[in-house]
Parts: structure tokens; sequence; C-alpha cells
């Protein structure tokens, strides 16, 4: 959380703060010396820190966030991932991908990164509301 000039708490946004490292880890993971990774590794690595640090926020700042449901639904079942209609691979795996095309495009940018992770958090918190 920041503090303005009044002193006034003002709330984080944690998806753009989110993105920004995923996109940090994408630039800064060097795998060119592994022989054996796949090809999306770099990319399933990036999406998988920063998810643990989106939860890590979600969780410690639940007070300000108003997330106890969201929180405890996080700690229970950790990220869920919304169902594929009319794909066979894995959520992850079609993530995993975009963000090696848009990486080697050079058209990774935070704010699309951010609204995916909004997204997966504004789907996660309708599953909480509803137990």
């Amino acid at each position: 959380m920041k503090k303005t000039a009044s002193n006034k708490p003002q709330l984080l946004d944690r998806h753009k703060f989110v993105a920004s490292f995923m996109i940090a880890f994408m630039n800064e993971l060097k795998l060119e010396k592994y022989k054996n990774k796949s090809k999306l590794t770099k990319e399933k690595i990036s999406l998988l820190l920063g998810l643990s640090i989106f939860k890590f926020f979600i969780v410690s700042d639940d007070a300000n966030y108003k997330n106890a449901a969201l929180t405890r639904h996080l700690k229970k079942n950790n990220w869920a991932i919304p169902p594929l209609i009319c794909d066979s691979n894995a959520y992850m795996k079609n993530w995993a991908s975009e963000l090696f095309f848009a990486y080697n495009e050079k058209r990774l940018f935070v704010l699309s990164l951010s609204h995916e992770l909004f997204l997966l958090e504004t789907f996660n918190r309708q599953l909480a509301q509803q137990f």
C-alpha cells in the first residue's frame, strides 16, 4: 500500500505490479544452458511465479481489500482455472503459448497481462462467493 501527500493510504494496483514482475522474469530468466527444457519453460515459470506473488498480495493485504472469501478460497484451493470451451490444450499451456509469442514478437504489455490477471481474480472471486 502506498501513501499520498495527505498521508491517506491508497490501494496498490496489484495486477499491474504482478504483470511487471512476470515480464521481468521473462526478460531475465536465462535457460539457454538447459538442454532438456521444453519450449514453454520460461513462460510457465513466469506464470507460476507471478500467480504466487499475486496470491501473496491478496492474502497478505486481506483487510484492506476485504478479500476474506477470496483469501479462504485461495488458501484452500489455490487458483481455480476457468474451463476451456473450444480447445483441447490446458489453460496454462494456452496462456504460456500466448506469452511466448507475445514475448518473441516484442508485444508483451503490462496492461494486457494485468487485465488477464484481473479476469483470473474475478473468476476466483465469483467461485469464492458461491461457498
